[in-house]
């Protein structure tokens, strides 16, 4: 191949895995949201976060593979990237991930309520 185009499939590959890599980004604050995120301000925040976080992504990947020129074909590559992934694996990925994230928030209620025991016990103690 020559040079030109090896370096636009470079490119190409790079914008697309990074396509890939903000929707798995998307999915872990969705499966966030969905277990621990209950007010509208927060949900905000989290938008904002991905936001930023993707554009973020997004230009360092024009950096490295197109010298930051944004080019039509490197937008075009994200969105497939982001695309096939909503597309295949995406249900799975926020399914493992809110069972995961579930499980975190079951245990440090556990470890919560362990800690809290003795206080209760005072407070029943003291209140008699």
């Amino acid at each position: 191949m020559k040079p030109v185009i090896s370096e636009e499939l470079y490119a190409f590959f790079l914008l697309f895995v990074s396509g890939i890599a903000i929707g798995i980004f998307f999915d872990i604050l969705r499966s966030a949201r969905k277990v621990f995120i209950k007010n509208n301000i927060a949900v905000q925040i989290s938008d904002l976060l991905f936001l930023t976080v993707s554009f973020l992504i997004t230009l360092k990947m024009l950096s490295v593979s197109t010298d930051g020129a944004p080019r039509l074909f490197a937008l075009l590559a994200a969105v497939l990237g982001m695309l096939l992934y909503f597309l295949t694996i995406s249900r799975f990925i926020i399914c493992l991930f809110s069972k995961i994230l579930e499980e975190i928030l079951k245990f440090f209620r556990f470890i919560f309520k362990i800690l809290l025991t003795p206080a209760r016990f005072l407070y029943k103690i003291l209140l008699l």
